[in-house]
């Protein structure tokens, strides 16, 4: 064999090594396995996320990791709306528990690392309404705040606590009539207006109405012939009186309809040729329209009503130029999809094998007002029926556990538009939350 074939093959050999050296060995950086949070542990542009390095995200959801990689933990805006110093995420436990986590993110004066104090909300986060918020001799009457006990009746005493012909308000602790006046009456408290209506606050109905005896509603149909439903934002809709509102000629067309003039609608508003109407679901709208978010003439609320679809994303799609069929693009933790009206969590169903909450939301296109929707994932399918006794918030389907002034215990509740929304022997009221008022199932 000469030399010059030996080295020839020698050459040949170098070749085949080499390239199948570069065949084998990936160019890609080897994967690196990490524990706890710290960025240190992997390359920049990465970060720990349980047994191994994963590229930085936008955002920085609730999962104990640090996935927009600026060294903090959970620590995303969507997490602290409110911005209160305490996330919705909470925090674990040396015992591996959840614990501190917000329940309120859209209200700065509520959550777990605050006291108490009698106001009708949960200030503590800790699924119980104004317990212990008086000194021991008070009462609290949510509506006026601590009581002294001398001076306010108590709905738990006996003998009864007021006059035979009179009943103690729960909500004022004090003592009033039993009369029921008609809807549209100028009234004090909610006794006076009988079982299915209350007294609305003005605050809570259209300007210049004052504080009268109503009723909830969903559309014009559940008012007296001579009513209109209302609607008043994320408060609710309320029969008020149409001459009240300058509505002196009302027809029989419902929302959504087609229509020439004001006289043409029940609710006795035409506008752009459709008569204008609140609505809780489809079911009262006319055919073609849909119950979406929208704004309401001579109304600077933003609620539901009937109109034709908004675009064609179906509820929990994703979306980001107000393109939901529903009108409502609301931001979530995991990112900005389609909501759609509620009245109540049980009406939301579940989603990917968890329930879905109904809850207030701030729409993309409309920050400066609120919607309740069908809006937050809830795990688990099992919960407390309304109106049962519970000691925590996450036991009840709709995440509210209130607190019951008259026995001392709590029991399960949730939003609702209408008395009918409600079970377990409750009613559809006004409820103080985050310094407005919205309607819950409660007690009377």
């Amino acid at each position: 064999m000469n030399a010059r074939f030996i080295t020839r093959a020698l050459a040949l050999l170098t070749l085949v090594v080499a390239f199948g050296c570069q065949a084998i060995v990936s160019s890609d950086p080897p994967s690196f396995v990490c524990s706890g949070t710290s960025l240190a542990a992997c390359p920049a542009g990465n970060y720990c996320k349980g047994a191994g390095c994963s590229p930085c995200e936008a955002i920085d959801i609730c999962d104990g990791f640090d996935n927009d990689c600026n060294g903090k933990v959970d620590d995303g805006d969507k997490n602290d709306r409110d911005k209160d110093g305490v996330t919705i995420c909470g925090r674990i436990s040396p015992t591996g528990e959840v614990v501190d986590r917000d329940c309120d993110d859209d209200d700065s004066s509520v959550n777990p690392l605050l006291p108490e104090v009698c106001n009708g909300k949960d200030d503590d986060c800790d699924g119980q309404i104004d317990e212990n918020a008086c000194a021991e001799d008070e009462l609290c009457a949510p509506k006026t705040g601590c009581v002294k006990k001398a001076t306010a009746c108590d709905p738990t005493a006996a003998p009864p606590a007021c006059p035979v012909n009179q009943r103690c308000d729960t909500a004022t602790l004090s003592c009033v009539g039993n009369a029921v006046l008609p809807l549209g009456t100028p009234c004090v408290v909610d006794q006076q207006c009988g079982d299915s209506a209350f007294c609305a606050p003005s605050s809570l109905l259209p300007s210049g109405i004052g504080a009268v005896c109503t009723r909830s509603c969903c559309s014009s149909a559940d008012c007296p012939n001579d009513f209109v439903c209302a609607p008043q934002g994320t408060g609710g809709n309320f029969c008020v009186s149409a001459r009240a509102l300058g509505r002196s000629a009302i027809g029989t067309a419902t929302g959504g309809s087609a229509c020439t003039a004001n006289a043409d609608c029940r609710s006795g508003v035409c506008d752009a040729k459709r008569c204008e109407e609140p609505c809780c679901d489809d079911s009262t709208c006319a055919t073609g329209t849909v119950c979406r978010a929208t704004s309401f003439v001579g109304s600077t609320h933003f609620t539901f009503g009937c109109a034709v679809k908004n675009g064609s994303r179906v509820p929990f799609s994703d979306c980001s130029a107000g393109n939901c069929e529903k009108g409502a693009c609301s931001d979530f933790v995991e990112g900005s999809v389609c909501v759609s009206p509620c009245c109540g969590s049980v009406g939301c169903g579940t989603l990917d094998g968890d329930s879905v909450m109904c809850r207030e939301v701030a729409p993309r296109s409309h920050a400066g007002d609120r919607v309740f929707a069908c809006s937050l994932i809830v795990a688990g399918t099992s919960f407390l029926p309304m109106g049962e006794t519970c000691t925590k918030a996450s036991e009840c389907r709709g995440n509210l556990c209130q607190s019951d002034q008259k026995t001392g215990t709590s029991y399960c509740s949730d939003i609702c538009c209408r008395d009918s929304d409600c079970t377990g022997g409750l009613s559809c009221l006004p409820y103080a939350s985050s310094g407005v008022q919205v309607l819950r199932c409660q007690r009377t």
